[in-house]
């Protein structure tokens, strides 16, 4: 019998073997499914957030341009306003359906892309969200008749360049975000980084 010690533990030590083997492979198979499906995911919704942020920053510029016209068009409407005789709240229906009008192509975009994020794009998109919100109001509050009127605009130079720093907020934030390349083992956080100075 001790002639057969050997052979029986090689025997034993084999079928060990075996059965970690397997273990160990239907464990790794199972890792790199789920890597791979995380990775195929990540690959996918950066492709809707790139989409997403391309509309946002199609909409803002629009919604922008939306609001300066406005303020270009704001003397030549109360001259036409003065001189037919018209009533002082229509220059502010006028200047309330262009801001609305303005929100409606922004509104959309904004939300979409709140909706997908991560958090360090929605920061941005908060600080454009109240950009926007800010211009609105100082051309509503210039619109109404009730209200004291800034005749030389000084105000709407720190709206506009407000709204400007916000779209630059947001095209870094989103920079990072889509130049991160996704990573095996599961979600992927994007390390919001400093800008350089």
């Amino acid at each position: 019998m001790s002639d057969q010690w050997p052979v029986i533990l090689t025997a034993a030590l084999g079928v060990a073997g075996t059965v970690v083997v397997a273990y160990i492979g239907i464990h790794g198979n199972r890792r790199q499914t789920a890597d791979e499906a995380a990775v195929e995911h990540e690959q996918w919704l950066r492709g809707q957030r790139q989409d997403a942020y391309v509309a946002l920053l199609d909409a803002w510029d629009a919604a922008v341009a939306r609001l300066e016209q406005t303020v270009d068009l704001w003397t030549a409407r109360q001259e036409r306003l003065d001189s037919q005789g018209g009533e002082p709240y229509e220059l502010e229906k006028a200047v309330e359906e262009d801001v609305l009008d303005a929100w409606r192509g922004l509104s959309k975009p904004l939300d979409r892309v709140a909706i997908l994020g991560p958090a360090s794009v929605d920061k941005a998109v908060i600080a454009m969200d109240n950009a926007f919100d800010a211009a609105s109001a100082y051309l509503n509050h210039q619109a109404n008749p009730d209200e004291p009127f800034e005749r030389d605009w000084h105000s709407w130079a720190g709206l506009t360049t407000r709204g400007h720093e916000a779209r630059r907020e947001f095209t870094e934030a989103s920079k990072l975000v889509l130049r991160t390349p996704p990573r095996p083992g599961g979600r992927w956080d994007v390390v919001q980084r400093r800008p350089a100075r």
